[in-house]
């Protein structure tokens, strides 16, 4: 048996069904994706597509998601990623169609260092943590062939929304909650409405004791209910969502 190691998970709802899809990697770097379905009157669960793609490294950043264009009126698997041999570029494929949309490539060096990719509703955003810059790009003009940025989130959009220092690491997504995203910075956690594009909207701001303990990071993850901060050894906060 090949040595694998896992990705990540997603599950969306089908037709009254569950579909899950597993991402796993080998050490060869074959990439396997598999797609189980649950039946909504079963426990059991089949998985009977995986489907198997060299992407030509070992991942570094890795986005996924199923989303309904409004170009074709279709639901599309799109995947971003980049690898650890091409930390300045990322990939973006559409995995329904299994055709390769985009090859985006930033300066060498610091500025064009990405530190984090996430994507959610209709939209990929691609982090620049040296140059204090979100880059937002439309999956659907993606789709169509053009895949550039469609707006930015930096500090002179930040500081009108109030934010007088914008430094972001990484952002965080959440299926349940497809025009919000979390961005985490050296001391707190933006919340933004990125529903309206290029007109995101400030919901708060957590700044805590596990966002302002700097001997350890602080780690984010969301849920439909909570906005849950981690810090060790044992610091956890929870922030209801409603």
């Amino acid at each position: 048996m090949i040595a694998t190691r896992f990705i990540k998970t997603e599950q969306f709802a089908n037709f009254g069904n569950e579909t899950l899809i597993i991402y796993l990697q080998d050490y060869t770097n074959v990439t396997y994706i598999s797609l189980c379905s649950i039946g909504i009157l079963s426990l059991d669960m089949y998985c009977n597509d995986t489907i198997t793609e060299d992407i030509g490294g070992a991942l570094k950043f890795f986005a996924t998601a199923l989303f309904e264009s409004q170009h074709t009126l279709q639901y599309h698997h799109m995947i971003a990623y980049s690898t650890e041999e091409h930390g300045n570029r990322i990939f973006i494929n559409d995995n329904t169609a299994r055709r390769r949309l985009a090859e985006l490539d930033f300066e060498d060096g610091f500025a064009g260092t990405v530190s984090s990719i996430e994507i959610t509703g209709r939209f990929l955003f691609v982090v620049q943590r040296f140059i204090k810059t979100i880059l937002v790009y439309s999956l659907d003009r993606c789709l169509e062939g053009d895949c550039t940025p469609v707006y930015k989130i930096d500090v002179f959009m930040m500081y009108k929304l109030g934010v007088k220092y914008f430094n972001p690491l990484e952002v965080y997504t959440s299926i349940f909650h497809p025009e919000v995203i979390f961005i985490r910075t050296p001391n707190s956690v933006l919340v933004l409405d990125a529903g309206r594009q290029g007109k995101p909207t400030l919901l708060g701001e957590v700044v805590s004791d596990a966002t302002s303990k700097h001997d350890t990071p602080f780690k984010v993850a969301v849920n439909f209910d909570y906005l849950i901060i981690a810090n060790s050894p044992s610091l956890i906060e929870e922030y209801a969502l409603d």
